[in-house]
């Protein structure tokens, strides 16, 4: 039968080139969105960034004139795709990379436009930017664009704990609770947008506003297993609460665990990817005002130059023109000098400051920053003061109004702690409120007793510090370019009132859909201080309006949680004593492997059987990309098997692999089926139909020729929801104890060598079983349990397919053709005739190229998105099989064409492997033709290309028949 669609009219198409991109659209218009995306997308040095913008379902004729609009030259191109799943997406970058004879780059997953122009592609594991190359198999490239040099760093969501999580993001990797709720999911898309990616510096989020603080346990497990020669370009930042120890810093706790320096942002980077600013975070998640020091250095207390104050690396200068006369100390007049500090400024003379270690250890608070003048000689403190206000009227408007004058003799000293309402007047000898306090009293006329002393809160200890000037030889100093100065404001004589209520602290305002930019970053009202006017002032009460401060993420509407591709928490339903009793098809003796009779496991957990693609390809149209959302977990494409004639269709559980999401509130799948009249259609007979036990097992006690596989029990499924395979590799180990024995030396060392087999969703002992249970199965042992798992029966065979299953995961994806060759029965070539898809619960054996020792005179191609690639377990010999995939149980394929043997021409079979998008909830697939005609034509470039090619690859004589079974067929 042929899949030929009848001819469509032509769709006009026109391209302009907007910024740095090529765009290509109908010829009608172009949308707001996609104009958007191409003025504000990176500049790309090494491929021409084309945007195509078409509408789903267009005819291969369209894409035919995309090609004539690109220009010609040797460059590659980097395919962005609006409104495209993914397998489109890498469907069309193959057949543009063939089509063009160039190189093409194109996204595997959804794309979220981040800050600075870059483009992050994240659908779950796996996902990314792909390189296609003309006959050559497709390369996983990058995370990010542009590729930053730490891109590796943070690829995939990677558990911490069972309640942690490390996501990846733009601007490096966020380490939160993993908690599921809209809140989370929007401070997830605030960073994707706000937070830049920068070239060189892997930025670590810590922590998540309105979530249990998060522990330094999972931090230390991401840093364990992070590349050794990324870990200097790691800077930490704390987004929401983290638990550390009573009155130690975040940083200096870090590098006590870690037993490394390490350096913390004293905020959020925003802004430019080159030289972003620096902002406070607040409660809530919000903008503070941007800091002065930028760059914080923590070295653990057993480093031989550890130092109680840490070391300022970078900062930004106070105000414009200043001369820089030390590491952060910048000439202001001859008897003053200005001086970045962790809380802000201090304005101090240039030799014989006083407090120097407190001043300098005081850390940065997030609604105010300190601007601390010198107070210790009384003849000067009012020179000092004078000036500190001078330097306050020159900052800029936002960062004045978020800033106030300090004594420097303040700073340092234990905050009053006040448990209870003041009753009665202070004298004025004592202090009303500390410089990291919120004091609020009362004035009461009358005469009461003492307050009661409270206990004093423990600072970190104070060290002599010699130098006029903090040096640290472990880290390097550096100050960014510093703007215009802003014009300066005279400044303001302090009021000579005072209030009985001080309240310095900063009020921050969560943003909300009909919040102003300058609504992010509230300015708190001008206060007057308790204390005499020397030592506290507030900010001027009028001034200039202050200008908005940058917009940290959009506002965000209730999106869903952040859902790692393996989520850390797996609930586990009890483990039943025993398999239940199903009727099962007996397998003959002669269809178990050696040693895989000896022993059934007791009770591994029930789940019923699903496909097991792994499809992440869920690109969004243009908009999308410009409205990050929460990534989701990709669901998997449900088996395509239609009800049994004169039977009610019925939904039957289905288990999910570790990638699937149940459909319902009840952890079901619907069954899916084709259209009743193709069911019909098919006069297929009903022991091959899905039915009850009793009639798949009456169908493989008796088969009467070949017929379509029957849908597996869970209990006789080989894949299991969860992935709880503990008893099932307990009993590998123990039933196949003599090869497992015997091929563990050898796995061991290929595990060793290749640390990608070792994922977050496993110990060593589970990727050792697994792998060793792959490298069992494509040895002659497994074709026996090729063909049991056919005949939807239960038996010893099923355990040792999980864990066959269960390692093929790991290995990695071939998308791309793959080939081998049969020879159908007349049976079966009737049963495809009738069918357009079918659904395979065994392991399907493939080739990426053609080999001369297959036999067949048909050959059967298939455009595979999942299929792993065995290169690494093959067992060498005469069971080797080079250029091997392997297709896992409940992989659902479509029949596109086919074409019987002829006057010694060969025949010929295309396939496409489904993808979950295509199917809907009721289980019917959607029509998408234009993917069809995208896999015929790239199934017959290869065809074309594999005749002009001496076929390469070799096929042992013992794994030539691992190939040649008509995938869904008994």
């Amino acid at each position: 039968m042929s899949g030929r669609r009848r001819e469509e009219p032509a769709l006009a198409l026109a391209s302009h080139t907007v910024g740095n991109a090529l765009v290509v659209h109908p010829e009608a218009r172009m949308t707001e969105e996609t104009q958007a995306l191409a003025m504000s997308v990176a500049l790309d040095t090494e491929h021409q960034m084309v945007i195509v913008d078409l509408p789903a379902g267009v005819p291969v004729s369209a894409w035919e004139q995309v090609v004539r609009l690109l220009p010609r030259h040797r460059r590659g191109v980097r395919l962005v795709l609006g409104g495209r799943p993914r397998e489109a997406t890498a469907l069309t970058g193959q057949w543009l990379s063939e089509r063009l004879g160039r190189t093409v780059v194109a996204p595997d997953g959804t794309i979220y436009r981040g800050a600075g122009g870059t483009l992050f592609v994240h659908s779950g594991k796996g996902s990314g930017w792909i390189r296609f190359r003309p006959g050559r198999t497709p390369e996983w490239e990058a995370k990010r664009f542009p590729r930053p040099s730490w891109d590796s760093g943070a690829i995939d969501p990677l558990p911490t704990s069972s309640v942690g999580i490390a996501d990846p993001i733009p601007g490096g990797v966020w380490i939160h609770a993993a908690a599921r709720d809209s809140e989370t999911g929007g401070h997830w898309s605030r960073l994707v947008r706000g937070m830049p990616c920068q070239p060189d510096v892997f930025t670590v989020v810590l922590g998540c506003p309105g979530t249990p603080p998060l522990s330094l346990d999972d931090v230390s497990r991401f840093w364990r297993g992070l590349d050794p020669q990324l870990r200097n370009r790691v800077r930490f930042v704390q987004y929401g609460p983290v638990r550390v120890p009573e009155g130690e810093a975040l940083g200096q706790a870090l590098a006590d665990l870690l037993e490394s320096p390490v350096v913390c942002y004293a905020g959020m980077p925003v802004g430019s990817p080159s030289a972003p600013d620096i902002y406070t975070v607040c409660g809530d998640g919000g903008l503070g005002w941007q800091v002065f020091a930028r760059e914080i250095g923590y070295l653990p207390r057993t480093h031989p130059e550890f130092q109680a104050t840490p070391a300022l690396l970078s900062h930004r200068a106070p105000v414009a023109g200043l001369e820089q006369v030390g590491p952060t100390a910048y000439w202001y007049t001859p008897d003053a000098v200005v001086e970045v500090v962790q809380s802000g400024l201090w304005i101090r003379p240039p030799q014989d400051a006083q407090n120097v270690d407190a001043v300098r250890a005081e850390r940065w608070s997030v609604g105010t920053g300190i601007l601390a003048y010198d107070d210790a000689d009384e003849k000067r403190a009012e020179r000092m003061q004078t000036l500190a206000r001078d330097v306050m009227a020159r900052l800029d408007p936002a960062t004045r109004v978020r800033s106030r004058l300090v004594a420097a003799s303040e700073l340092g000293q234990a905050p009053i702690l006040v448990t209870g309402p003041a009753e009665g007047a202070l004298t004025p000898e004592e202090p009303v409120w500390a410089a990291s306090e919120t004091v609020r009293m009362s004035a009461v006329p009358a005469e009461v007793p003492a307050l009661p002393a409270a206990e004093p809160v423990a600072l970190p200890p104070a060290v002599a510090f010699e130098a006029p000037e903090p040096s640290w030889s472990a880290f390097s100093t550096t100050v960014p370019a510093v703007p215009a100065e802003p014009p300066a404001v005279a400044p303001e004589a302090p009021s000579s009132a005072v209030s009985s209520t001080t309240k310095m602290s900063a009020v921050p305002v969560k943003p909300d859909a009909a919040a102003s930019a300058a609504d992010l970053v509230e300015a708190p009202a001008p206060t007057e201080a308790a204390a005499p006017p020397k030592t506290v002032a507030g900010p001027p009460e009028s001034g200039p309006v202050v200008p908005a401060p940058p917009v940290w993420g959009p506002p965000v509407s209730a999106p869903t949680v952040p859902a790692p591709t393996e989520s850390p928490v797996v609930p586990a339903g009890p483990v039943p004593s025993a398999a239940p009793e199903v009727p099962a098809p007996e397998v003959p003796t002669d269809v178990v492997p050696p040693g895989l009779g000896a022993e059934k496991p007791a009770g591994p957990p029930e789940s019923a059987p699903v496909s097991a693609m792994s499809i992440r390809l869920e690109s969004p149209s243009v908009p999308g990309i410009d409205e990050p959302a929460v990534p989701q977990r990709p669901d998997l494409a449900p088996p395509v098997e239609p009800p049994a004639p004169n039977q009610t269709a019925a939904p039957e559980k289905t288990a999910a692999s570790d990638n699937a999401v149940p459909s319902d509130s009840t952890g079901q799948q619907p069954r899916t089926s084709e259209a009743p009249e193709e069911a019909a259609s098919d006069g297929a007979d009903p022991r091959s139909q899905a039915g009850d036990g009793e009639t798949r097992s009456a169908a493989a006690k008796k088969p009467a020729g070949p017929g379509l596989q029957p849908t597996p029990q869970p209990a006789a499924s080989a894949l299991v929801y969860g992935d709880d395979l503990t008893a099932e590799r307990g009993w590998l180990r123990k039933t196949l104890s003599r090869e497992f024995d015997a091929m563990a030396h050898s796995i061991s060392r290929i595990l060793s060598e290749h640390p990608g087999f070792q994922t977050s969703d496993g110990s060593s002992a589970d990727v050792l079983a697994d792998t060793v249970a792959v490298r069992l199965h494509l040895s002659a042992q497994g074709e026996a349990v090729d063909r049991a798992l056919r005949t939807g029966g239960n038996g010893p065979h099923v355990p040792f397919a999980r864990c066959v299953a269960s390692g093929l995961r790991r290995l990695p994806s071939h998308r791309g053709a793959t080939i081998f060759a049969a020879t159908p029965t007349p049976e079966e070539w009737a049963i495809y005739q009738r069918r357009k898809l079918i659904t395979e619960w065994g392991f399907v054996h493939a080739l990426t190229e053609p080999s001369t020792d297959q036999q067949g005179e048909v050959d059967v191609l298939t455009w595979s998105m999942t299929a792993r690639r065995t290169k690494l377990l093959e067992p060498g010999e005469a069971e080797q099989a080079d250029n091997r995939v392997v297709f896992v149980p409940g992989t659902s394929f479509k029949i596109l064409e086919m074409t019987e043997p002829a006057d010694g021409a060969r025949g010929r079979i295309l396939l496409r492997e489904l993808a979950a998008s295509e199917v809907d909830e009721s289980g019917r697939v959607e029509a998408r033709e234009a993917l069809d005609e995208l896999a015929i034509t790239s199934l017959q470039r290869c065809i074309e290309r594999w005749g002009n090619a001496q076929p390469r690859g070799a096929v042992g004589e013992a794994a030539r028949g691992r190939f040649g079974a008509m995938p869904g067929l008994t």
